[in-house]
């Protein structure tokens, strides 16, 4: 009697495990959606506003010069051109292509972040270049409107001349803080600031780095830039993170 009531037991004590198995499974297959649906909305509003600064918007502002015809946007080399898209932080929503003016905060903090990153040697001004045309370049990789001169013997103009993850962290920073988004996130690092294995690279370091939250050697170089930058600007929305 005691051996078939083991072996009852002993079945049934599968048959518990298997559904304690199945239990977890689905609890976590719940939480994997929930993930993967707000991983695919952040990348559709991603799409949905590269789509919108790359490709209404310049037509937005030729329709509004009367007599004119669309024409392409200016690029400033002959191929793919990868950019950030302006996202709604820095913004005036009561101003079209607020992102274009000189005088807004858009185009104030980013010019004066790249001011940060020239007099700390991660970006280099290359002759016959002046410091014009390099925010220039600088303004059109972030989704202003190109409007200066193309030196087609200067192949990269914006190459990262610092620590590559400090790059990398000071874009993931713009991009947390709603300054930009882009679908091609990677890419746009990669062509335009010339860093090779962008998503390799912060995968490796948040799984190095847990203690410091992922944040790279150095990094408070580029959150003092960022806080400069923004105060220069007369702006105070940036925030340091812990």
């Amino acid at each position: 009697m005691s051996e078939y009531y083991g072996d009852y037991m002993g079945e049934h004590d599968d048959e518990i495990r298997f559904n304690e198995r199945v239990s977890w499974a689905l609890s976590h297959d719940k939480e994997i959606i929930e993930g993967m649906e707000e991983h695919m909305a952040d990348f559709v509003g991603a799409m949905l506003n590269d789509f919108y600064h790359q490709r209404v918007a310049p037509l937005e502002r030729q329709l509004r010069k009367l007599g004119e015809l669309p024409e392409e946007p200016r690029r400033w080399k002959e191929e793919k051109c990868y950019t950030f898209s302006p996202d709604k932080s820095l913004l005036n929503e009561k101003e079209p292509d607020s992102w274009n003016n000189p005088d807004g905060l858009y185009q104030k903090v980013l010019t004066n972040l790249l001011d940060a990153c020239i007099g700390r040697e991660w970006i280099e001004i290359q002759e016959p270049m002046t410091k014009k045309n390099l925010q220039e370049h600088w303004l059109a990789v972030f989704g202003c409107e190109f409007t200066g001169d193309i030196f087609l013997d200067i192949e990269h103009p914006l190459k990262w001349k610092g620590q590559d993850n400090l790059c990398i962290y000071l874009m993931q920073e713009l991009k947390e803080c709603k300054v930009i988004s882009s679908s091609t996130f990677d890419k746009v690092i990669e062509t335009n600031f010339q860093i090779k294995s962008v998503s390799s690279k912060w995968a490796k370091l948040h799984s190095a780095t847990r203690k410091t939250l992922g944040k790279p050697q150095n990094h408070e170089l580029v959150d003092k830039a960022l806080a400069w930058a923004y105060e220069e600007a007369g702006c105070t929305e940036y925030y340091k993170k812990d």
